[in-house]
């Protein structure tokens, strides 16, 4: 079955993409409320401010998280080192 075997390679890439872009967007999310924070009244600066930072910190866990779940996976076999880029070389049998 060659189709069982591409889809349980992808599960933990999709996983780890999922956390990869979860993320890039919270933590983009976060520096949007930070530097919003900087205008406005003082009171909603600050509101805006730590939910801004709280949010950032989600997304750089995120991040790291798939960072961390891609190495791990790598050592324990679960995804395989992409190949070398095709070079147009036909190998000799």
């Amino acid at each position: 079955m060659p189709h069982a075997a591409a889809r349980a390679m992808g599960a933990p890439l999709s996983r780890i993409f999922w956390s990869l872009q979860s993320g890039i967007v919270l933590g983009a999310l976060g520096g949007g409320l930070m530097f919003v924070s900087s205008t406005g009244d003082a009171e909603v600066a600050t509101f805006l401010h730590g939910v801004g930072v709280v949010v950032l910190m989600i997304g750089i866990g995120f991040t790291v998280s798939a960072v961390v779940s891609y190495v791990l996976s790598q050592r324990l076999g679960l995804v395989r080192t992409p190949p070398a880029r095709y070079s147009g070389d036909v190998p000799t049998p």
